[in-house]
């Protein structure tokens, strides 16, 4: 699990995990609290990171997002649902990229979309669709609210690192 929190790149995340592990009294413990707490040193702040609002009503997918994201330079909010997101653009956050999930309670990705597309505050955001939906009806519609690109539900790091280059050069 070391590891895996040492690739996640979250300045914050490492330094929980480095705290704790500072607490156990061991020498492996203290070893893996100092390896953090240098790949914390070398983490990017989070005010030279690119800000992601990721959107979806699935907890494992926001896990993943806070996860992965930080890993490929990204400081990462969540939202639970269209309206959650849009709430917190509303508060003027601005964001390098909105990653939402297409079907969600609340308010939808194809709503948000469009809300967004509308704000001149957030006009530009690009937004990237995921979703399981593979119709053409419901990719046309969300094509013709303003999303960016698309992930198709499940994708990999490797697929969502490759649309995170061609949307943000």
């Amino acid at each position: 699990i070391i590891d895996e929190v040492a690739r996640c790149g979250d300045p914050d995340i490492l330094e929980a995990f480095a705290r704790v592990l500072s607490t156990q009294g061991t020498e492996e413990a203290a070893a893996h609290a100092t390896r953090l707490r240098a790949r914390r040193a070398g983490a990017a702040p989070d005010a030279a990171r690119r800000r992601v609002l990721a959107v979806d009503d699935s907890t494992a997918m926001l896990a993943f997002y806070k996860s992965v994201l930080p890993g490929l330079g990204f400081s990462t909010v969540t939202a639970e649902n269209g309206q959650d997101a849009w709430d917190i653009l509303d508060g003027s956050d601005c964001f390098d990229l909105i990653v939402a999930d297409m079907n969600m309670p609340v308010m939808d990705g194809i709503e948000l979309t469009r809300l967004v597309r509308g704000d001149m505050a957030h006009a530009d955001t690009p937004i990237l669709m995921a979703t399981t939906e593979s119709a053409g009806e419901q990719v046309e519609l969300a094509q013709r609210a303003g999303v960016t690109g698309f992930l198709k539900k499940p994708f990999t790091v490797e697929a969502l690192r490759s649309e995170l280059s061609r949307i943000l050069p």
